[in-house]
């Protein structure tokens, strides 16, 4: 196959009348497959001839689509563990939870459910869902996470956006992601590869994690 690859880059060099980069070099050092894979991958496409257009950018979106593959696969099969089995549920120092975070009153609201007398939000949903929060009996306390907070992931840390404690039966311990939408679609797909790899892991310390467009889904 390699031998089939150089052919066919000989062929658009020659006809071009310039030499190419070294395209199975620069993937190989951006998504770590080996040059046979790589080689499969451009055949199958049959769309290597594009590379004539424009060889940087058709090298960088090929590595950012094969990118996107890879975590497609590497997101299903992950798996949390608590660190110690005697105590599953992680715990966190009181210091993630910085001053400066706080403070900005063009960005932060006031409220009586939370740490502190007033919380920070990102947008308009935020501010809306805090809100309502802070307004209902059954929700005891709820914290906007700091971005110190974070969940590894194979495509990156994520930091989820709110801690909750609701009381009505019992005590719920909860994580809510806000989003305008949750639909797969609408979101970035390595945000949304983010949140699968997210419910794993609050999962495996039994604290409900969803995302959610409202107060009204807490």
């Amino acid at each position: 196959e390699t031998s089939r690859l150089s052919s066919v880059s000989e062929e658009i060099s020659h006809y071009n009348g310039y030499n190419i980069p070294d395209i199975l070099n620069y993937l190989q050092n951006h998504t770590d497959l080996t040059r046979s894979t790589l080689v499969r991958i451009l055949i199958e496409s049959a769309r290597l001839k594009e590379f004539l257009n424009n060889p940087q950018l058709f090298m960088d979106n090929v590595a950012k689509i094969i990118k996107v593959e890879l975590n497609k696969l590497l997101v299903p099969g992950i798996k949390y563990e608590p660190i110690s089995k005697n105590d599953p549920f992680c715990e966190w120092e009181m210091t993630i939870f910085d001053d400066e975070e706080l403070v900005n009153q063009l960005t932060s609201i006031q409220v009586d459910k939370s740490i502190y007398d007033r919380i920070t939000y990102d947008s308009e949903v935020e501010r809306k869902f805090a809100e309502e929060l802070n307004a209902r009996e059954d929700i005891k306390l709820f914290v906007k996470l700091p971005k110190k907070f974070i969940v590894d992931t194979p495509v990156g840390n994520y930091n989820p956006d709110w801690a909750i404690v609701k009381e009505n039966s019992h005590t719920l311990y909860l994580v809510r992601e806000t989003k305008g939408s949750i639909s797969e679609h609408e979101l970035r797909l390595k945000e949304f590869a983010k949140i699968n790899c997210a419910k794993k892991h609050f999962d495996a310390i039994g604290v409900d994690f969803k995302p959610v467009t409202s107060s009204s889904e807490v």
